[in-house]
């Protein structure tokens, strides 16, 4: 079945997302949550209001999401501290973002799909003038976003995940970054398809353990 990533928009989509939230949060990695509803069984944040929710669906089946939300429009008072956004963006909030929520279900890591998930947020940003792109992980997927071309800014205390990395993309080095990956892959494609030879892809982002570290 063919994956397609889109935004959530109407509250039966939320629904589905925040349902997969708490899927893979609480029962599958038994995280601690502060929203987390355990009587509906879903996760919905303070966030989420001026957040734009960014879904990988198989038909009406969720199996993946990251969140973006735009500096300018609220509600991120809370990782402007944590990440310091105003001391390495002077221009904060015009042209910065955060993303968050990044996951994907347990039989998609491994494949591509947070990598995809990651590059639409990347454009759906652009696409509303973001020049800077904020994160915090933990240690395990330092090296895996730093192939995306953040920079490790600091390592702030999370409220919820303890001890995490702070991370800063300028988008304005990715997309050149990341059409030059595409001309590596169609070359490397081109060759295995003469060769027969079995080459791994640039593209081919393998993040097995990408659950949703990121705040």
């Amino acid at each position: 079945m063919v994956t397609s990533v889109r935004l959530a928009l109407t509250h039966a989509e939320k629904e589905l997302l925040y349902s997969f939230r708490y899927r893979v949060y609480v029962e599958e990695m038994s995280r601690r949550q502060k929203y987390a509803d355990h009587q509906l069984r879903r996760i919905e944040d303070p966030l989420d209001a001026t957040g734009l929710n960014l879904v990988a669906w198989e038909g009406q089946n969720v199996v993946g999401c990251i969140r973006v939300n735009l500096a300018w429009l609220g509600g991120v008072d809370y990782y402007c501290d944590l990440l310091r956004m105003s001391e390495f963006v002077p221009s904060y909030p015009e042209g910065v973002s955060v993303c968050t929520r990044l996951m994907v279900a347990a039989d998609r890591r491994g494949s591509t799909l947070a990598f995809r998930l990651s590059d639409a947020s990347y454009r759906l940003g652009m696409q509303h003038g973001v020049k800077w792109n904020f994160i915090d992980c933990n240690d395990h997927l330092v090296s895996y976003f730093m192939k995306h071309g953040y920079a490790w800014t600091h390592r702030p205390v999370h409220e919820e995940y303890g001890e995490v990395n702070a991370m800063l993309l300028d988008l304005s080095n990715w997309l050149p970054a990341r059409e030059n990956r595409d001309r590596v892959q169609l070359r490397r494609s081109a060759f295995q398809q003469c060769s027969g030879a079995t080459v791994s892809g640039v593209g081919n982002v393998a993040v097995e353990e990408q659950r949703g570290e990121l705040g």
